[in-house]
């Protein structure tokens, strides 16, 4: 009897640090699927503290241009890029705009003294910025005041230049008065985007 009850004892003895590995496994366990992330041209900022963006998704593209696709590689309305040539970027957001998420109706065009390419850009100017029927700009355009208010800043840092793969990111803030607004409130703006670089 006391041979048995040690024969048990030294058999508990080996199974024990096997326990955890068994109650560990599970045949129905599955690995969690990945999910890819659809990519997408975008333009996404805040002014005085709301959340905007517009997209298009890459699959929606013409392709090699940053124009969205209608139908048969007809453009649309919506675009976002930087022209290589004119050194402007368009961000424009046009049509079947504000009718569900990364749609917001938006309209900015930046224009730049030189070519970009990764860095920074302290001073940049855009006649306005438009969105959602709501137009603001960098200059005081109101009631006549004396003073007269100083233009506001705009500034932009190019992250990413890839030319190979024309795409290039970056982010912006500044500041903006609210058209024929006489308060003189200032919105603050800042943004990110994802753009095609275009070079024809």
């Amino acid at each position: 009897m006391k041979k048995l009850l040690g024969t048990t004892a030294y058999l508990r003895l080996l199974i024990l640090p096997f326990i955890p590995l068994l109650l560990g496994c599970s045949e129905t366990e599955e690995p969690d699927p990945v999910i890819e992330e659809k990519k997408a041209l975008y333009m996404e900022f805040t002014l005085d503290g709301t959340k905007y963006r517009s997209e298009i998704l890459e699959e929606n593209l013409i392709p090699g241009t940053g124009f969205e696709r209608i139908t048969d590689n007809t453009p649309g309305l919506n675009v976002l890029i930087y022209n290589f040539f004119d050194y402007s970027i368009s961000m424009q957001y046009g049509n079947k705009c504000g009718t569900g998420e990364g749609r917001d109706c938006v309209n900015m065009i930046v224009f730049m003294p030189q070519s970009l390419k990764v860095g920074s850009y302290p001073s940049i100017f855009t006649n306005s910025l438009e969105v959602n029927g709501s137009q603001y700009l960098s200059r005081y355009i109101g009631p006549e005041i004396s003073p007269k208010p100083a233009d506001l800043p705009l500034s932009m840092q190019i992250t990413k230049f890839d030319e190979a793969n024309r795409i290039m990111e970056g982010t912006m803030t500044g500041k903006f008065f609210k058209q024929n607004d006489p308060s003189l409130k200032v919105y603050d703006f800042k943004a990110t985007f994802r753009i095609n670089i275009y070079k024809g």
